[in-house]
């Protein structure tokens, strides 16, 4: 459902109107981010002004809108918390910690209290299956949540735990909880840019024809050769490179990432 109203002050857009201009459809989800940040949610008039001001349809942006589960289309609260509900946390009881949070916020049947300023919801995987039943409360994410959790997750005072990795982490993960992450020279002195220095003294087709020998492919399904990818890209005509990393699927499981995206940056780089 799409919901109307008129005394959205436009006004307020303006800065965003104008930073975007002269901009095209490349800059819709970073747009659109700027305007909820104002509003709270993506009013029609807002949806207008962005159109006019991208040169965007309407119903495309409509779309976006209803694709992306963190842009909202009618009225939200400030404060939203997402309790994940996909198989880990469930299993982890995360339905029994969703009923407990309408519980303590008194809502019933709706999910937003205008008048408190919280929406709730409940989300599939968070990425953070290690720490079911996990939440996000705005941007910051708590995990290994129990119903005595809740008034700090609602306040905003919980204290996350840290990355654990069991078992065996083998080489993707052996750094994870041993370095600094902000640190580059911890990361230098834990075996970090070795390998990129050993690649900086070959020759790209030299680098190609190892990935090549080596076998690496893709994870998501295809398991397309990442030696083709990497050759297409050196014989394409533009100067300028890019490598782009779907880093986390959000898939149950796939939470490694995220790991080594927080305890260990510079290897993703590396």
């Amino acid at each position: 459902m799409i919901h109307e109203n008129s005394s959205v002050d436009l006004d307020l857009l303006g800065p965003i109107v104008r930073k975007y201009s002269g901009r095209k459809r490349d800059a819709l989800l970073p747009m659109l981010h700027d305007a909820q940040k104002i509003y709270g949610w993506l009013p029609v008039d807002v949806q207008k002004a962005t159109g006019e001001t991208l040169r965007v349809p309407l119903a495309e942006i409509h779309g976006v809108i209803e694709f992306y589960s963190m842009f909202y289309n009618r009225p939200t609260g400030r404060q939203v918390i997402r309790v994940c509900d996909d198989i880990a946390c469930d299993l982890a009881g995360s339905k029994a910690l969703f009923a407990s949070l309408k519980g303590k916020l008194g809502l019933s049947n709706e999910l937003s209290d205008l008048e408190q300023n919280i929406t709730i919801e409940q989300v599939p995987c968070l990425g953070m299956c290690d720490k079911a039943p996990a939440a996000l409360s705005g941007e910051i994410s708590a995990g290994k949540l129990s119903v005595n959790d809740l008034r700090s997750l609602i306040t905003g005072d919980y204290q996350n735990i840290a990355n654990h990795v069991v078992g065996d982490p083998r080489l993707i993960l052996s750094r994870v909880g041993q370095v600094d992450p902000s640190s580059l020279r911890d990361y230098q002195a834990n075996g970090g840019y070795q390998v990129l220095d050993r690649m900086l003294a070959m020759q790209p087709d030299e680098i190609i024809n190892l990935i090549d020998q080596v076998g690496i492919v893709g994870r998501g399904g295809a398991m397309f050769p990442l030696g083709q990818k990497w050759r297409f890209t050196r014989f394409g005509d533009s100067e300028s490179k890019y490598v782009v990393v779907n880093a986390d699927e959000s898939e149950p499981g796939t939470f490694k990432d995220r790991i080594l995206m927080e305890g260990d940056p510079f290897a993703v780089i590396e």
